[in-house]
């Protein structure tokens, strides 16, 4: 409810806001218009890669994927936050990732963009105007002849 004026603020004090797991927040994935709209602000996205695994479900999983493919993710995490039940084996969710977008891409999220805010470098932000969902194939596209 008042995300809007926190991202404005922190973006005043020259504050570039990064958010965690977007994909696993389910009101914010229904209402991604308002996501993107941040996005384009400057927000940046960080997903974890078990969700791209299916590490947190089938939901997070395709949310982690359509931000992906639509460029929105900056960075993956582990999300390993306590010492039992997750760990940073990230193998899993970087093979999809590869998959999904190619090596480029994955070294940008895991190397490159990391070690520019380490350094204290701007990430540079070009950003969708819409979300572009995949499309379902139908009946017959999906029969192998």
């Amino acid at each position: 409810q008042y995300a809007d004026d926190f991202w404005y603020e922190l973006r005043l004090k020259g504050v570039a806001p990064i958010l965690a797991h977007p994909e696993r927040y389910p009101e914010l994935m229904a209402h991604t218009e308002r996501l993107l709209k941040w996005c384009r602000e400057g927000l940046l996205l960080q997903c974890n890669a078990g969700s791209f695994a299916g590490r947190f479900g089938e939901s997070a999983q395709s949310a982690a994927k359509l931000l992906l493919r639509n460029h929105l993710v900056d960075f993956i995490g582990s999300d390993a936050h306590r010492a039992v039940g997750r760990d940073t084996d990230m193998r899993a969710g970087a093979s999809v990732i590869r998959e999904i977008a190619g090596e480029e891409e994955f070294k940008r999220i895991s190397e490159e963009n990391p070690m520019r805010v380490i350094h204290g470098e701007a990430i540079e932000v070009v950003k969708p105007e819409k979300l572009e969902r995949e499309k379902k194939k139908g009946f017959w596209s999906r029969l192998s002849f």
